[in-house]
């Protein structure tokens, strides 16, 4: 299914008017960053358990964007739901995607004594 963009935009701008109302970050924080970790979050969320926003799983999006891991019991189960790593949360939190080598702790002269 081919979406244009006005339907991507407005799905956007409704489902973040739906779960603003929802989560508890303070007006310090840029509102960018709010709607990138409540989207990202939320959507976690409702891949694991479906789709229905109520006050106890209000209280576990907001867990989940202030912890980043959470625990929710359903259909008998314990999930646990923890926030992804994506390429918009690294490049927000200038978390950089290559691993350095580790060659620092390593001395750079080893003296080795050979005794008969």
């Amino acid at each position: 299914m081919i979406k244009n963009k006005d339907q991507v935009r407005h799905f956007y701008y409704r489902t973040w008017h739906k779960i603003s109302k929802f989560l508890e970050i303070s007006e310090c924080v840029r509102k960018q960053t709010q709607e990138l970790y409540g989207l990202i979050n939320y959507a976690e969320l409702r891949k694991k358990i479906g789709g229905c926003l109520n006050e106890k799983n209000r209280q576990k999006l907001n867990e989940l964007v202030f912890s980043g891991v959470t625990t929710v019991k359903h259909k008998g189960k314990k999930l646990r739901i923890k926030t992804p790593v994506c390429r918009a949360l690294k490049k927000l939190n200038n978390v950089s995607d290559t691993k350095e080598p580790e060659t620092d702790k390593l001395p750079k002269d080893i003296f080795v004594e050979f005794r008969p």
